[in-house]
């Protein structure tokens, strides 16, 4: 099925350079409070992954994937898949220049998201000193040297004005040009009337950020 999906995909889209696969979030901190629960792990997230990848490369297009599997558990992910074979798409949502970071106490939502159990004893005062950021920070740049290829994504959905003006600086000071093949802003809200700001907002943040650092 998902063979027969993906080369459909790639017919209804003309023959597109990427398929995105996704292959993002499979871990137990991304379906706490849940009621019920199924995601791989192990050897069956490597073979679906191998199996994917392959569904796409067979139609002459090339994989696209986000960083969660890369970033978290990078030595398995380079024992199963080739730099070269792959896009990456790295992501964070809030600033990556400590003059830009973003006080906890500054909203009621990371007040509550970071008075969970598994932040507490870090003494965290910036949201990104999360874990998370800290990983994106780590692996991000040091990973372009095994020669991966990066379309780095960035979000309005934290409301974090530094976001896309520091993830283009971040990878146009440091990184290769040939990796960063281009980058995208996903919203992530629901595409209905309430939320046509939370989109003007993407437009209006993404574009003078790119012209910025990457001209018209």
């Amino acid at each position: 099925m998902c063979r027969d999906l993906i080369h459909e995909v790639y017919e209804l889209f003309e023959h597109p350079e990427y398929i995105h696969l996704g292959m993002d979030e499979e871990h137990r901190p991304h379906y706490n409070g849940f009621e019920h629960v199924a995601y791989r792990q192990g050897e069956l997230y490597w073979h679906d992954m191998r199996f994917l990848l392959d569904c796409v490369h067979d139609t002459g297009a090339k994989p696209w994937i986000w960083s969660c599997s890369l970033f978290d558990h990078t030595e398995e992910f380079l024992k199963h898949v080739d730099p070269k074979e792959v896009v990456i798409s790295p992501w964070q949502y809030n600033a990556l220049y400590p003059e830009h970071f973003t006080p906890i106490t500054s909203r009621d939502t990371y007040i509550r998201f970071y008075s969970q159990e598994r932040f507490k004893g870090m003494n965290l005062t910036y949201v990104e000193e999360d874990p998370f950021y800290v990983t994106f920070r780590e692996k991000a740049l040091p990973l372009l040297k095994e020669g991966f290829s990066y379309i780095p994504c960035v979000s309005v959905n934290n409301h974090c004005d530094w976001n896309a003006p520091d993830m283009m600086r971040y990878f146009k000071e440091n990184a290769p040009d040939e990796q960063i093949l281009g980058y995208v802003t996903a919203p992530w809200f629901a595409t209905t009337e309430e939320h046509i700001k939370d989109f003007e907002e993407t437009f209006k943040v993404f574009a003078p950020a790119k012209e910025q650092y990457y001209g018209k």
